[in-house]
């Protein structure tokens, strides 16, 4: 017994076909635009650098223009544009009295170096030639003719379209 039956393709079959393309193709472009839903912003960026602890003599070899750069990654990641030193404190314990007070120390200042560069913003973050920027993030750096560890203690940076719109009002 031969059974020769012939297989025609209707046009339901052929609309669930392309359906079923259709909804791949969408999955696959979705997953590959995944990590960018929310484009990068070029912005200026201001962030602090912070030294604590350190010889009075740093100061004289920071000074405002100097580039500053991650010791990690040798990158570029902005130009000094402040300077200021203020007296190294210490918290330290008062035998006679029992408490604890905050003591000047001796030939030690905590230098705060303002940094300012072009970078991006994405989801909040700010990042300069790849380098992210994060409030608390220990970092070594070189900055002008110093070699530093220091400590990001402010991130500030302004939107550029919020910049655009100000700047057209």
């Amino acid at each position: 017994m031969n059974i020769n039956k012939e297989r025609k393709i209707n046009i339901v079959d052929l609309l669930f076909v392309i359906l079923i393309l259709a909804i791949l193709v969408f999955g696959a472009l979705k997953f590959a635009s995944f990590g960018s839903s929310q484009p990068e912003s070029a912005t200026k960026i201001v962030y602090t650098l912070e030294v604590k602890n350190t010889f009075p003599e740093l100061t004289g070899y920071v000074r405002e223009g100097d580039k500053v750069f991650d010791d990690e990654s040798m990158k570029e990641i902005g130009a000094v544009t402040e300077i200021t030193e203020k007296n190294a404190t210490i918290l330290a314990e008062n035998t006679d009295e029992g408490t604890l007070a905050v003591a000047e120390i001796e030939d030690r200042v905590d230098v705060e170096i303002k940094v300012a560069a072009d970078g991006t913003v994405s989801s909040g973050n700010a990042s300069v030639n790849s380098v992210n920027l994060l409030i608390g993030k220990s970092m070594e750096c070189i900055v002008g003719d110093a070699y530093v560890n220091a400590v990001i203690t402010d991130v500030g940076y302004e939107d550029a379209t919020e910049a655009k719109e100000a700047m057209t009002e």
